[in-house]
Parts: C-alpha cells; structure tokens; sequence
C-alpha cells in the first residue's frame, strides 16, 4: 500500500503541475512559476483522499482535472472580485472538494 501512495501522490501531483504549467504558457504567454507551484499543490490536494484506492491511470486523471479545477477557480475568484492573493480557496477549497469526489 504505502509504494501505491507514493507513486499515486508523485503522479498526480507531477502531472497537475505540468498541466497548469502548460495551460499558463497558453493563456499568460510566458511561463509563471506560481502557476506551477500552486498547480503542484492543486495535485497533491486532489490526490490525498484517494491515493490509497485508485489505480496509477486514475491518479493522472485525477490530477489533470484538479490542475483545470484550479485554474478556472482561480479565474473565477479573480472575476468575482474576490481577495485571495494566494489561491488559497482554489488550491484547498476546490481541489480538494474534487479530491472527495474523486474517490
């Protein structure tokens, strides 16, 4: 079980930054760390509550649809007008709601 956690946690969290490292290229023109930071840590969020229980393939899904949650959450909050400098509610808040779904 514990070798399933790690490489399931690794996954997720790789891909999702690699994601939203990729999509920030697309939408900002250039590449921006706290996009790829914040994207690693929207993985690890999304991944948590399953990373026991789901197959490797499941853990890459699993951390693509965070890294997009997160991104439009964070452009969400930002139109709405809403103070969160650090994306802290579509890091934690969205990302791991879907992490709970996604089990």
């Amino acid at each position: 079980v514990a070798g399933r956690v790690a490489v399931n946690t690794t996954l997720g969290a790789g891909i999702s930054c690699l994601v939203a490292t990729i999509v920030s290229k697309n939408i900002l023109g250039f590449y921006d760390l706290t996009f790829c930071l914040n994207g690693l840590l929207a993985g690890l969020v999304s991944i948590t509550a399953s990373c026991a229980v789901v197959e490797t393939w499941g853990a890459i899904i699993i951390g693509v649809i965070g890294s997009l949650i997160y991104i439009g959450v964070k452009h969400l909050v930002k139109k709405g007008k809403v103070d969160d400098p650090l994306d802290a509610f579509a890091v934690h808040g969205a990302c791991g709601a879907w992490g709970c779904l996604a089990v």
